[in-house]
């Protein structure tokens, strides 16, 4: 089993992506962007309580729309960084990695497109 990847925790209460932070190698500047990125989501999500009034017609509907599409342009984003990986297939120690990024880009590719006709593209 020593072979097998370590699992990620999941990035709860953190308003910086993990392919963000994995450029970030120094241990003191890594905790201090994680930190702040905490302090940072908090601050989004609490804000948002006090400032979302969901008795305005419409309101719980944009809310849901905004957060599909910001969910959506994540997923965008893990793609382009697994892309990056599969790119440098030669270059990488472990080429497991690029494989599995590779075999992942198709099915994350369909899912996106799967996701992004759930709304049409507002004009």
């Amino acid at each position: 089993m020593a072979d097998q990847p370590k699992s990620t925790r999941p990035p709860e209460g953190n308003a910086f992506r993990e392919t963000f932070l994995a450029f970030v190698e120094r241990p003191e500047p890594h905790a201090a962007f994680r930190a702040f990125g905490e302090v940072l989501d908090d601050v989004v999500k609490e804000s948002n309580l006090i400032l979302h009034k969901p008795s305005e017609p419409g309101d719980d509907n944009d809310y849901a729309r905004r957060h599909f599409a910001a969910a959506c342009a994540d997923l965008r984003h893990l793609m382009e960084s697994l892309a990056s990986l599969a790119e440098f297939r030669d270059e990488i120690d472990d080429a497991r990695a690029a494989v599995a990024a590779t075999d992942a880009l198709a099915v994350l590719g369909r899912i996106a497109a799967k996701l992004e006709g759930t709304f049409p593209a507002e004009s």
